[in-house]
């Protein structure tokens, strides 16, 4: 058994995210005050970065890629669920992320890939569920798709028309709410 230090910090490490398909990317996260809270490399360690930005300063647990998406994480912390759409060091904005949920210690973060649900562990108060993950689509229905041509005569158009050009009038259906 042969070990080696990636990263010399000073705090309890809580978790280590790595992001599903790049084993190269990795997040770390540190349950300690006064200490750099969440580390990236995009290199398998060979440099690490603060992704704290504008967090504050309090414990966090546990970290969680969004799936495909590298630059977004959700965090358990000291406060709750904080999440950011794109870690970019000191820069890296946070925004907490607890709708329906008390601002309360969660410990621990799981996605369900089945149906895109994340269950968030707390400390105390049960176990709470989101499909925070999950993308609302659009199905574009090609076969209700009409068209209506202005002419070119010089009559006044309408506020709908342009002159000399189509008008595609598309049916858009949402799968689920978002």
């Amino acid at each position: 058994l042969t070990s080696s230090i990636i990263y010399a910090g000073i705090g309890t490490v809580s978790s280590i995210a790595v992001e599903e398909g790049d084993d190269d990317h990795i997040v770390i996260t540190f349950s300690n005050y006064g200490v750099a809270q969440v580390i990236e490399t995009t290199n398998g360690g060979g440099s690490w970065a603060t992704q704290d930005g504008d967090l504050p300063d309090m414990p966090v647990r546990n970290a969680l890629f969004a799936p495909g998406r590298p630059d977004s994480i959700l965090l358990a912390t000291e406060t709750g669920i904080w999440t950011t759409g794109n870690l970019n060091g000191t820069s890296t904005n946070w925004t907490p992320a607890n709708t329906g949920l008390a601002n309360c210690r969660i410990d621990q973060l799981q996605w369900r890939a089945s149906d895109n649900v994340v269950v968030a562990a707390s400390h105390g108060r049960g176990l709470f569920t989101t499909t925070y993950f999950s993308s609302v689509t659009a199905n574009l229905d090609a076969t209700a798709l009409t068209t209506r041509e202005s002419d070119n005569s010089g009559a006044q158009a309408s506020p709908d028309d342009c002159l000399g050009y189509k008008d595609y009038i598309i049916s858009v259906s949402l799968d689920q709410r978002p």
